[in-house]
């Protein structure tokens, strides 16, 4: 393998690279997995926790599952810390 990073979303689970991150509920609105370009800092938490976005979960390789509208998504993914934004699809 060339050491990409393989990702598999389920209703109830996250996998990355074989490691499991329970999604506690899934209710109304739309989870993503926000993963950024280096160890997260507690600044980058207060910018998205600014914008209204809910951080859930630590994953691996410094990646949060989060909730957040089309409209919050978009204007996050332009931010220098940001380096993919993954939907969760059931």
């Amino acid at each position: 393998m060339g050491g990409g990073v393989m990702l598999i979303f389920t209703l109830s689970a996250v996998y990355i690279n074989g490691h499991e991150a329970k999604i506690s509920t899934i209710g109304s609105g739309k989870y993503h997995i926000l993963e950024m370009k280096g160890p997260i800092l507690n600044s980058y938490k207060a910018v998205l926790l600014r914008e209204g976005i809910k951080l859930y979960d630590y994953l691996y390789q410094n990646a949060f599952i989060i909730k957040a509208s089309d409209k919050q998504i978009s204007k996050i993914s332009k931010f220098n810390f940001v380096k993919l934004i993954y939907p969760i699809l059931p």
